[in-house]
């Protein structure tokens, strides 16, 4: 750089060998891969992106004229010479065809270094001029697991040290003045379990940090006051709500006046809504429930105050069959006026929400029509992923209630999912699809509109832990959006909050996190950063009228509310029990997922399941819990336990364990919080094999998972194992794997080799080729005929929704009653809402009956749409066809011609819409004696 100060140079995915000195840099590209992906396998001609490499300059006194100047190495590419003024107006600039850009990045600066995880911002400035700042801080309980730790050489003798339900989280707050950072001020213990915060800043200089804790297993807020100006500055917690349900995202605001208002999510009677406080000399006073007569629930508050007293909330809410966004505008002290603000049939959701120029202005994510409805591998067209299709949308809320949007528009999102069958290149464009999040407004001092938002970068094979994603920043400037600029050290999780401040001369302050994972870095702490983003120039916003759009009716949604009531009044009255049907979905990614990257959040997965599905118990299964990685673990704990609803939603904990064919990966499932994720017992294998899933399995690696789950009091179940996921059924324990995935959305059926929606090996036979690889030996009838006990479930996977069912029969709904229908085998597997019910005598489907009678089977079965046939299987074969008229079939069928010896029969549904049931099995004997 000539021309300017070079106050410091930070170099980008800098490998072993690479070099920085005084007067230059030598680095070389590489795969945009983590060596760590298997251990002693080189990752030389994997598929995948190349990593870009580069360094960072941080300058001042830029004088007129300065340049930046760069001589690579390389012969074939020229030697370059940049005005510098270009690239500081935040214009990229692409270099040799693209192989290389130079851009303006923010100056940023990290916070608090030590070994802790550092997470959820909450910042406000005081009246004098004071930045205070709150965030979470969470310290490991096994510290080696900041690195992932997928693999070990020697089967471990006790697992205690993969056993932590105790909480470690810890709030801390601290203040910025005069360009240094206090000591920080410590409000809670460092053993608590805290979901979220929010900061404010009163009238008078009093902070108030308001935050989410878990207490008594349920999640209350609570506050802490801070008030520089007193002897004792830190004031007592005080509980500011603890209804019955968890009290969550809590969002605070300081209006004109001086007076801190509060918004945030409150579960009751399993229905969510967005209640608004406010806080003056009194008290905090209860002023509405902005969510009050509408159907569906309410999520993500925001806040933001006018320059005249009135205060508007933002937030979503899932009616009709999709996510609307709403603004409650507070005036005076009277009711609040409610106003839609998009309502289409889209997904529109996570609002933010600033004001400036005498409007409130609104920032919203976007996705498609249909969003979590039927998608899989066999179903086209009917719905969309969690993960795809995101973009964001502005909007303005004037003085007279209309609506307007920015003439300016922002760019879209592209994503369309793989084509069938799967191939790794297509999984890998599919997850690299560019998408946008989590959008942030603020308005700095000269009155200019930013906006921040989530985007992915790279795909996953990068860290174990998910995709990348990062933060940018736009301003608007009249009639556009400028280019935007990356927020360095941002790369982390796609839920990464930060917080937006402005600054009096212009542009921002972010506060924000970065766990580092697109840095090549093997060990990932979540820390926290201070960036300043700006740009020359502005203008006053050009706008255009905003049409108001009507809410289209969803019969589909209508009819589907219809079938879950249906199943959720069905009873099961068999041997003086009564049973109930949950339905639930125990094979579910996020972009924890070291391959989540299209499988959105967590929050995501919890919006589905409470809305889109409208299901009674879900089960977060990514890999590892995020690559055997704690933090990420942590995360998902957490989630768990704040969306648990007593007797409403039972989230298990669970994660996946990819072991390759014949051991399989397996889904593990506990009902009890605090169990880490099992290493893989591994064998050195050829260097010369590239492939993800080959390898690295030791053959004692299955019975020590048995081990752990004995000792964990958990249970597994195989998926697609009839694939190279899957398993040749050649050791087994009916009491730790009592169920198997006989059908999955993502890919197909392993019921047996021909039957409905299975592949086969080349699709030569007019059937689709089995996704995931031809593992015929793993196909379920295998593990049957062999005398193995297995339930029936079906799930997702990545990417698919809404296609796969996971129904359990239990006498009331809790994590310990699902878990124990999966070890009785009470359970069967749906593509749709099916009512299955089928008993025998005082037993249940998936029991195990001696007689000397021959096998009598109750069939009671409830469809979707009209039954084109029921199926008796007996040792998988079809033995008995039933072909009702109409969507039901209640009788009972005797066995004519029963064969001696023991036995297993289920029955198969299937729909003239395609739509298909399995129950488990029930096995029948001849007394032993």
């Amino acid at each position: 750089v000539e021309g300017a100060a070079v106050v410091a140079r930070e170099t980008l995915r800098f490998k072993p060998g690479d070099e920085l000195t005084e007067t230059g840099w030598t680095a070389f590209s590489h795969p945009g891969l983590m060596p760590s992906v298997l251990p002693s396998v080189s990752r030389g001609d994997t598929p995948g992106d190349a990593a870009s490499i580069g360094l960072v300059f941080h300058v001042e006194d830029v004088r007129p004229g300065a340049t930046l100047s760069i001589r690579p190495l390389a012969q074939e590419l020229e030697a370059v010479e940049l005005p510098l003024a270009e690239i500081l107006d935040g214009q990229p600039r692409r270099l040799w065809d693209g192989r290389g850009y130079a851009r303006r990045t923010t100056v940023t600066a990290p916070l608090f270094p030590g070994p802790t995880q550092d997470d959820f911002p909450a910042a406000a400035y005081a009246p004098d001029g004071t930045l205070w700042l709150a965030f979470v801080r969470y310290a490991l309980r096994v510290p080696k697991r900041a690195e992932s730790v997928l693999y070990v050489a020697e089967e471990p003798e006790r697992f205690d040290d993969l056993f932590h339900p105790e909480g470690s989280d810890q709030l801390v707050l601290t203040p910025l003045r005069d360009g240094e950072w206090s000591s920080p001020i410590v409000l809670t213990s460092a053993a608590e379990t805290i979901a979220a915060c929010a900061l404010a800043v009163d009238g008078d200089g009093v902070v108030t940090v308001v935050y989410s804790r878990q207490e008594d297993l349920d999640f209350d807020l609570f506050e802490r006051a801070f008030d520089p100006r007193a002897d004792e500055g830190l004031g007592p917690e005080r509980a500011v709500a603890s209804a019955s349900g968890p009290d969550l995202a809590p969002a605070l605001c300081t209006d004109s006046l001086g007076n801190v208002w509060l918004a945030y999510q409150s579960w009751a009677e399993g229905r969510a809504t967005v209640r608004v406080l406010r806080r003056d000399p009194a008290g905090w006073t209860q002023r509405a429930d902005v969510a009050r007569g509408l159907a569906g629930n309410a999520w993500r508050p925001a806040l933001a105050a006018d320059e005249s007293g009135g205060v508007a909330v933002a937030y979503d809410v899932y009616r009709g069959g999709d996510y609307d966004v709403v603004v409650a505008l507070f005036r005076g002290e009277g009711e609040p006026r409610r106003i839609p603000v998009a309502s289409s049939a889209r997904f529109e959701a996570r609002p933010s929400i600033a004001f400036g120029g005498e409007r409130f202005w609104i920032a919203y994510e976007a996705g498609p029509e249909r969003w979590g409805k039927d998608f899989g591998a066999l179903i086209v067209k009917k719905g969309n992923p969690l993960g795809s299709t995101r973009s964001i949308q502005v909007v303005a809320l004037e003085a007279d209630g209309s609506l307007s949007s920015p003439v300016a528009r922002l760019p879209e999102s592209r994503s369309a999912p793989p084509k069938i069958p799967y191939s790794l290149a297509e999984t890998l464009r599919f997850e690299s699809d560019t998408r946008f999040a989590n959008p942030s407004l603020a308005i700095d001092g000269l009155g200019r509109v930013w906006l921040t938002y989530r985007r992915n970068y790279g795909h996953r094979y990068t860290t174990h832990v998910g995709g990348v994603w990062k933060t940018n920043a736009r301003c608007l400037q009249g009639d556009r959006w400028s280019p935007e600029i990356l927020v360095h050290h941002s790369d982390g999780r796609l839920d990464a909050q930060s917080v937006q401040l402005a600054r009096d001369d212009g542009g921002l302050l972010l506060l924000h996190t970065s766990d580092e994972r697109g840095t090549m870095v093997a060990r990932l702490d979540d820390k926290l950063y201070a960036s300043v983003v700006d740009l020359p120039g502005g203008g006053e916003p050009a706008v255009r009228a905003l049409p108001a759009a009507a809410k289209p009716r969803n019969a589909l949604h209508e009819r589907e509310r219809e079938d879950v009531a249906r199943i959720r009044a069905h009873r099961v009255e068999v041997g003086g029990a009564t049973y109930r049907i949950f339905r639930g979905e125990l094979h579910r990614h996020t972009d924890i997922s070291i391959d989540g990257s299209a499988d959105g959040s967590l929050e995501d997965m919890f919006r589905y399941a409470f809305d889109a599905a409208d299901l009674d118990w879900i089960a977060s299964t990514d890999h590892e819990n995020g690559g055997g990685r704690e933090y990420p673990w942590w995360l998902t704990q957490k989630a768990n336990e704040a969306y648990h609803l007593p007797g409403r939603f039972a989230p298990l904990f669970a994660y996946e364990r990819g072991v390759p064919f014949p051991q399989g990966h397996r889904n593990c499932l506990f009902a009890q919080r605090g169990v880490l994720s099992l290493p893989r017992l591994f064998t050195p294998i050829d260097p010369r094999n590239r492939d993800v899933f080959a390898g690295a399995a030791h053959a004692d690696d299955l019975s020590m998972l048995y081990r752990y789950l004995r000792a964990m009091d958990g249970i597994c179940s195989v998926h697609t194992s009839a694939s190279v996921m899957g398993t040749d059924w050649s050791e087994h324990d009916p009491d730790l794997e009592p169920i198997v995935e006989i059908y999955q959305g993502d890919r197909m059926s392993y019921e047996y080799d021909g039957a409905p929606r299975t592949g086969s090996e080349d699709g030569s036979d007019g059937r689709p080729v089995n996704i995931g690889g031809w593992q015929p030996e793993g196909f379920i009838d295998v593990a049957l005929r062999k005398g193995l006990r297995l339930g029936f479930q079906s799930s997702s996977d990545h990417w698919s929704t809404h296609a796969s069912y996971t129904m359990v029969l239990a006498p009331e709904l809790s994590r310990e009653a699902v878990l124990d229908a999966m070890r009785r085998r009470h359970t069967y597997a749906a593509t749709d809402n099916v009512i299955l019910d089928v008993t025998s005598g005082d037993s249940l489907m998936g029991d195990e009956i001696e007689t000397r009678e021959a096998p009598a089977l109750d069939l009671h079965v409830v469809g979707t749409a009209p039954l084109a046939r029921v199926e008796v299987l007996r040792d998988s074969e079809v033995v008995f066809t039933a072909r009702p008229e109409g969507p039901s079939l209640e009788t009972a069928w005797t066995d004519p011609s029963p064969l001696p010896g023991a036995h297993y029969y289920y029955v198969r549904v299937i729909q003239t819409d395609g739509e298909l049931a399995w129950s488990s099995p029930l096995w029948f004997a001849p007394p032993s004696d």
